[in-house]
């Protein structure tokens, strides 16, 4: 079975943000889950990546049936999980990733 995911990109956001649309929402939350790459410390890189799983969810709760917002919510826990340097805390962020992979993949 095979996902296919929205990547979003810089071209995407030429429009005005709206804040009550979910696929606005998620559509800044990938690219700020994509940037995080080039935050220059691991405290930065987190922030990010939290701030991203709190947006998600928000846009998560607008649409809950969004299968691009659903995958890259798992997305942003696996990257929570891999910044996590703590191996039962890690799996948390693991296990709940596969949760939304897998919620991702029945829709």
């Amino acid at each position: 079975m095979e996902m296919k995911t929205k990547d979003y990109s810089e071209h995407d956001l030429d429009h005005a943000f709206d804040p009550n649309d979910s696929e606005d929402i998620t559509r800044w939350e990938v690219l700020l889950l994509k940037l995080t790459q080039f935050q220059p410390d691991a405290e930065s890189k987190t922030n990010a990546i939290l701030a991203a799983i709190s947006k998600l969810e928000q846009s998560l709760v607008k649409d809950p049936f969004n299968p691009n917002t659903v995958w890259w919510l798992g997305n942003a826990y696996k990257e929570r999980g891999l910044m996590t340097p703590y191996y039962n805390v890690a799996a948390i962020y693991f296990d709940r990733a596969i949760e939304f992979y897998e919620l991702a993949l029945m829709e």
